[in-house]
């Protein structure tokens, strides 16, 4: 069912996958698929669920380094992110081309608020010790390094899908400036 809904959502636009076709191609009834999931963004968010909170763990623990100061952690947290999605070329096609932009900020199934927490918590460590940004509050400039960083993958995939490592050096060398004090 995950590759199935991988290889749906990788290839057609998020409007354009429905429930009839996944179960279709996967080999099950609609019933299964509400009884289960209950709606398209459920059963969406399940397939990506272990994913995203496998990155979560690895962003949380670069987060709670004590030897990194909090500038070093914006820049791991940044390589490990674009490592992350640039290693499951699918997931991030599904994640910063398919799945609607909206959903990240109000859908209760997709927001991602402990990892947003604990790098909002990095970026106030790193305005307290003067290292980052103290002129745009924390979670404003993470918004921004979000947007950025989303649309950077989206360059990757769409733009220069054959170019990761540059696309990567410069989102950290654009998320660093915009960090910077």
């Amino acid at each position: 069912m995950r590759e199935t809904l991988l290889d749906m959502f990788g290839g057609l636009r998020y409007d354009e996958v429905t429930i009839r076709e996944v179960c279709k191609r996967a080999c099950v009834s609609p019933k299964t698929i509400y009884k289960y999931f209950g709606t398209k963004d459920q059963l969406i968010y399940s397939c990506i669920q272990p994913d995203m909170d496998e990155l979560n763990q690895q962003l949380a623990k670069i987060g709670r380094k004590t030897s990194l100061d909090a500038s070093k952690k914006v820049v791991a947290i940044a390589k490990a992110w674009c490592d992350f999605y640039m290693a499951r070329h699918r997931l991030a096609t599904v994640v910063f081309l398919r799945i609607p932009s909206a959903y990240w900020l109000s859908n209760p199934h997709f927001v991602q608020t402990a990892v947003i927490q604990a790098n909002v918590q990095v970026l106030k460590e790193g305005q307290k010790a003067g290292l980052v940004n103290k002129d745009v509050p924390a979670d404003v400039l993470l918004d921004m390094m979000t947007g950025a960083s989303h649309r950077m993958m989206a360059r990757w995939l769409l733009l220069e899908p054959n170019n990761g490592s540059a696309i990567k050096r410069m989102l950290v060398r654009g998320l660093t400036s915009m960090a910077a004090p």
